[in-house]
């Protein structure tokens, strides 16, 4: 009775409000059902793995793992619709952080040896060109340095993408219809434990 007059040139909807408790993280429910396919696994957001690492299929015991929550979101392709959320929960083992923390380093490794390798290169590559003129007999010194600098770069660039390709890969959502979604990046044993 007493209610302002509706504004004709408002946005529809601006006005909305929608009261209620906000939902929190362990008043979700979540589901625990999933199969494996072709290597992926499928199931229904929100989807709770079991206590097993991911990559080696180790059970998690005494809280040595970490719990880790994937949010995926995908637009839709009408704009009219809302986005889609889905939600994972995986479990990782201590053995796979330790492994997964000693890649890095050896990645990082691999970094100062390229930028070594660079250097090196760079200096015998200067005074290859510098004695070049000159008849000197170093020359074929400083060309075989920068031979070796060269192929040790190289083999730096290839250690670096070794040690990329030895790190655990988080989950990847491959496709989604409806709540159902199919995840990629199980390891093997994960994937020969469940199967």
């Amino acid at each position: 009775m007493n209610q302002p007059p509706e504004n004709p040139y408002a946005s529809p909807g601006v006005d909305e409000i929608f009261e209620g408790e906000p939902i929190l993280e362990a008043e979700v429910v979540w589901n625990e059902e999933f199969s494996l396919r072709v290597g992926n696994i499928v199931g229904d957001s929100p989807l709770s793995l079991p206590d097993v690492c991911l990559y080696c299929a180790a059970d998690i015991v005494d809280d040595l793992g970490i719990r880790q929550n994937n949010h995926f979101h995908r637009l839709r392709l009408l704009e009219a619709e809302s986005p889609v959320s889905m939600n994972v929960s995986y479990s990782v083992c201590a053995k796979c952080i330790e492994a997964a923390q000693s890649w890095r380093r050896r990645r990082g490794k691999s970094l100062y040896f390229i930028l070594a390798a660079f250097v090196g290169g760079t200096i015998s590559f200067a005074g290859m060109v510098t004695l070049s003129e000159a008849d000197h007999r170093p020359n074929s010194l400083f060309t075989g340095l920068f031979g070796i600098f060269a192929t040790a770069g190289v083999g730096g660039f290839f250690r670096v993408a070794y040690c990329e390709s030895q790190l655990p890969k988080g989950l990847a959502l491959q496709k989604f219809a409806g709540n159902t979604m199919t995840l990629a990046g199980a390891g093997w044993k994960f994937i020969q434990r469940f199967r």
